[in-house]
């Protein structure tokens, strides 16, 4: 027979699992986001750098 602790403990570590899955979830896209971000501030000063010349 488990103990209360036993069963919470599992819940609590579940918990955490979920949570750390959600995290990396959010910093894959803020990443994805980030990189699209710099490439198109790269490629548009690219671009200007271009037209200067």
């Amino acid at each position: 027979m488990n103990s209360k602790s036993g069963k919470s403990s599992k819940k609590i570590e579940e918990k955490i699992k979920k949570e750390k899955q959600h995290a990396a979830i959010i910093d894959w896209f803020v990443r994805i986001i980030m990189a699209r971000t710099l490439k198109e501030f790269y490629e548009k000063n690219q671009a200007d750098s271009k037209d200067k010349v």
